[in-house]
């Protein structure tokens, strides 16, 4: 089969749009579904994140080929030419083959025809129904007639029909009859589909369904997702936090983690992962809106900072803004004796009990138990990413839905199903011609008929210099509108067009649908809203400021110019320096696309640390992978060998390899993966010396000897986080805890009979490893928590190896003898000092080479071209590490695959005759985008690195850069226009 694949997502929050951006950048034409009215899922709830406080959701819109999507906030909408979104569609099969499926979708009826709403918002005032709002947790009421999500454009409302009355009152004041609420359902069959991404999310537990903490009848008692409500601008109460009950702001405000998680009595043997960020971020704000003396308490059984930066943001909490940590498990919530106060229970770390009074508290809640995959997710074709089953952070959920968008474009491409290949459309001959100006005035249906007509626009419009024709239209949203403006282009002598009508992104689909078929550029086109106009404009001013708006527009269309052309070739290889189990993942996605991959390893063999791996899943998949790299056809490996230098921008890289003889060759590539791996940290300097104490890596290789015989270890000592998680080392390695559980279950299953003691911080066995902890308490394990202060210390006595410390529980100290004791040092980075300079990309203070962005866009790193996966970028399960290859290898193939890079309209370029090579620009530029060619002698732009923010244009002494789409002397005449 050879042809071109369309491939569906469902799911249109976190996981779907990255999905869905990933595919459309390779080329596939992608349908977004989401049985909600509105995309965004928990996203469009929440406005700002961990660990930096600000929303960057932004960052994920394409970076190349920009001009196939629109650059506006994505909690506000989705528009790129390769996506289809569907929302209020649910699908309910799948049938077929990978490469050819049929699947069957039904669409609800939500009242309103998306084609003709204009978002005027005349039906929800007058709507006479309310309800609990849903979006705002029900802190608020609605109208049956809606903003699905207040921020999101175009503004179109949604029917809630099982609340509509069907009064008629909304029907009445539609200007453009968009209201049918005899609308049924209906079924959509999409055929020849070549894959299907799952990734609908995961709903988090209602604690009022079991009544967890008197819920359902304190209203000062909230879930974390309310709280993020109540700070929002757009949430119940405009961004002010106060509390449910009476709008008072609180003053001692509690966190109660793991609520609906890790509890195996309602199903729930999990962590749900982000809960503790969350609520250490939302004290954080509390504190930032209410003042520093605001009283914030998390109340946790472990604290869960296992990212990379994530303890720092918690000590920055508790040390600096005085967020206080208590950790016990609370026993209950009860009224206080001062109204709408609640009294809190619990155990303190001392063994006594303990009331607080809070003013407010704030259920941290993580995924449903009960949620289960939808029928369809285990067809054939359909590839699940890990947010269906389980709740993360949203940085670990980008990097799943790009592994997932990787392994279904491998599929496809193995299938012989490719992207379709877009031929450009010549532009008609009129759009290079003296510019030519049609405005389009739309009456909405006759609504705006009196603007058009008391102010005499067709008459006021004749006036503006150039040429100009104007016609009139009842909708053009409407399909007869919209036909006759498209004969009208398509026949008349126009190359532009202005259109007085509504809000512009109301009208953005059919703008893009006119660009399409005429042949017109979007770029020549422009909309002003003359219904916001009249609405927030007095009748006397009116004229004025139409006219003005409609001047500044006219005027600097009738300067736009097409931008030259920058197109440059791809070098279409790749680079990946590091052969674990991420840059062996990254290379094998990127060659299954038929690219060559050069594989650098500094060591003499590859796997990283595959030698010292003992678990039997781990190794299968890093054998597997070992293998399938040694026996490509299309990976070409170098051991000892180092990269000493790099140079280019994105698409067109050169390298220098030097091996361990000293022998150097040059590479050519257009992007590389850096994937340097890290290695085990060494146990501090002040440790004891006996053959007794030794790292927890070398009791894992101990126990797994061939005919080990562990009967003379009847005790052994695990010790949790030494070196780590506090300066100089303060991030949490990850592995530390599971391979501790695993080692010691180990030892147990050797020698039932050993007693077995785990002093730890915190536990970080998130996600599904949460079962793992489960299990070695069942086996007798015991475990003793510590603090950063009061760390057990080992000891050596008249021969006999003793650990100290103290037990919370017993509320005593301890002393054990050990057999064994196992000091868990954690990881560190490969030192990449001098590769980050070739590649110029920058590191962390712990060694790490840091991301674009940890959120929004986790493997690349700042400069375009140039991406980084597993240990490099910060400690990682091996299991992670082959995911961030793959979404690593997959953001390289976006690059990869295409022949060409082409400039963006937004981009800057030279005007080379009047450039005097002062290089001032390239000092100035914030994103390395510029540079001067040495074959050439000029001064280049990097059209992908450029994000067109104008500050060289600024700098220039000669005028030389121009910012693409803002020509000067446009720009000049629509202010010239504006001043009057």
């Amino acid at each position: 089969m050879n042809q071109p694949a369309r491939i569906l997502v469902i799911g249109a929050g976190i996981s779907g749009i990255r999905s869905a951006l990933d595919l459309a950048e390779l080329g596939y034409r992608v349908g977004l579904l989401d049985r909600a009215p509105a995309m965004g899922g928990i996203l469009s709830r929440l406005d700002r994140q961990f660990p930096n406080n600000h929303c960057g959701i932004c960052r994920m819109l394409p970076m190349f080929d920009r001009d196939s999507s629109e650059a506006f906030c994505l909690r506000k909408g989705l528009s790129h030419d390769n996506i289809e979104v569907l929302l209020s569609t649910e699908v309910t099969a799948v049938e077929g083959n990978p490469g050819n499926m049929t699947v069957t979708a039904v669409r609800q009826a939500t009242g309103v025809d998306a084609g003709r709403c204009i978002g005027c918002g005349d039906c929800e005032k007058v709507c006479p129904v309310e309800v609990p709002d849903s979006f705002n947790a029900e802190l608020g009421k609605r109208k049956a007639i809606y903003l699905a999500v207040p921020y999101q454009m175009p503004n179109q409302r949604v029917i809630d029909l099982d609340a509509c009355t069907r009064c008629g009152e909304c029907v009445k004041v539609c200007a453009t009859s968009a209201i049918d609420l005899e609308r049924k359902p209906e079924t959509l069959t999409f055929e020849n589909i070549g894959g299907v991404v799952l990734a609908a999310g995961a709903p988090l537990f209602n604690p009022q369904d079991m009544d967890v903490y008197g819920m359902a009848h304190f209203p000062n008692v909230v879930t974390s997702s309310a709280f993020e409500r109540i700070l929002s601008s757009s949430g119940p109460y405009q961004g002010s936090l106060i509390r449910p009950s009476d709008q008072h702001p609180p003053r001692k405000i509690a966190w109660i983690q793991c609520v609906g998680s890790r509890n195996p009595m309602i199903g729930a043997d999990y962590c749900s992962s982000a809960c503790c960020m969350i609520s250490i971020k939302q004290a954080l704000f509390a504190k930032e809106r209410l003042g520093q003396e605001t009283q914030t308490t998390i109340f946790y059984m472990d604290m869960r900072t296992f990212g990379r930066d994530y303890q720092r943001y918690r000590d920055q909490a508790e040390k600096e803004k005085n967020v206080n940590f208590v950790r016990c498990r609370i026993h209950s919530i009860e009224p206080s004796d001062e109204e709408g106060n609640l009294r809190i229970s619990y155990v303190d770390h001392s063994g006594k009990p303990t009331r607080a009074v809070f003013d407010m508290a704030v259920l941290a809640t993580g995924r449903d138990p009960r949620q289960k995959p939808p029928d369809f997710a285990a067809h054939p074709g359909v590839l699940a990413t890990d947010a269906v089953s389980e709740w993360m952070d949203i940085g670990s959920a980008v990097v799943s839905a790009s592994a997932v968008s990787e392994r279904l474009a491998q599929m496809l491409s193995s299938a012989g199903s490719k992207p379709e290949k877009q031929a450009a459309t010549p532009l008609p001959d009129k759009v290079s011609g003296a510019p030519h100006l049609q405005v389009v005035l739309c009456s909405c249906n006759g609504s705006l008929d009196q603007v058009i007509a008391e102010n005499r626009l067709e008459a006021e419009l004749k006036k503006i210099p150039g040429k100009i024709d104007i016609m009139q239209a009842q909708s053009v949203c409407a399909a007869e509108g919209f036909a006759n403006v498209k004969e009208t282009v398509l026949n008349g002598p126009a190359n532009r067009l202005l259109f007085a009508a509504c809000d512009a992104r109301v009208l953005l689909p059919k703008l893009k649908q006119l660009a399409a078929q005429t042949g017109i550029p979007g770029q020549f086109m422009d909309v002003v809203d003359l219904r916001g106009l009249a609405a927030n404009t007095s009748s006397d001013e009116l004229l004025g400021e139409v006219m003005n708006q409609l001047e500044m527009r006219a005027s600097r269309l009738f300067r736009k110019k097409i931008p030259p052309t920058d197109c440059r070739p791809i070098q279409k290889t790749a680079l990946v320096i590091g052969s674990g189990p991420a840059g062996l993942s990254a290379a094998l996605a990127i060659a299954a696309h038929n690219i060559k991959v050069t594989l650098v390893e500094k060591k003499q063999t590859i796997g990283g640390n595959f030698v010292n791996i003992h678990d039997g899943e781990i190794r299968e998949m890093i054998g597997r992978l070992m293998d399938e790299a040694k026996n490509h056809p299309l990976i070409t490996i170098h051991t000892a060998t180092e990269v000493i230098h790099n140079t280019g921008v994105a698409g067109r890289f050169v390298a220098r390899l030097r091996d361990s003889s000293g022998q150097e060759t040059q590479v050519l590539h257009g992007a590389a993966v850096l994937a340097t791996g890290g290695t085990q940290a060494d146990l501090p300097s002040g440790a004891p010396a006996d053959k007794k104490i030794m790292s927890l890596y070398e009791l894992e290789a101990e126990l797994h000897q061939p005919g080990v015989d562990a009967a003379n270890i009847n005790s052994a000592v695990f010790m949790q986080c030494v070196g780590s998680r506090e300066e100089p080392r303060n991030y949490c390695s990850r592995i530390c805890c599971v391979k501790s559980l695993q080692t010691a279950m180990k030892l147990k299953e050797l020698n039932p009979d050993c007693q077995i003691s785990i002093f730890y911080r915190d536990m970080m066995t998130y996600g599904a490893s949460e079962k793992l902890y489960t299990q070695a308490r069942a086996k007798g394990i015991l475990f003793i928590p510590f603090e950063k202060h009061a760390k057990p210390e080992v000891k050596i006595e008249a021969g006999r190896v003793l650990v100290e410390g103290y037990d919370p529980i017993l509320c005593e100290p301890v002393c054990l003898e050990a057999d064994r004791v196992a000091l868990a040092s954690g990881l560190i980075p490969n030192p990449v000092d001098l590769l980050a300079s070739a590649f110029q990309v920058q590191t962390t203070q712990d060694g790490f080479i840091r991301e674009a962005d940890s959120k929004w866009r986790p493997v690349d790193t700042g400069r375009e071209g140039i991406f980084v996966g597993g240990l490099a970028r910060g400690p990682v399960r091996a299991a992670e590490a082959v995911q961030e290859g793959k979404a690593a290898g997959l953001r390289a193939l976006r690059i990869l695959t295409r022949d060409t890079i082409a400039a963006s309209r937004q981009a800057a370029y030279v005007r080379h005759a009047i450039c005097s090579l002062c290089e001032r620009c390239i000092a100035i530029c914030p994103f390395d985008a510029r540079f001067v060619d040495p074959e050439l002698g000029r001064i280049m732009v990097d059209p992908v690195a450029c994000q067109g923010c104008g500050l060289c244009a600024a700098e220039c002494p000669n005028g030389a850069t121009l910012i693409g789409d803002f020509e000067e002397y446009g720009v000049l005449d629509e202010i010239e226009a504006a001043l009057g």
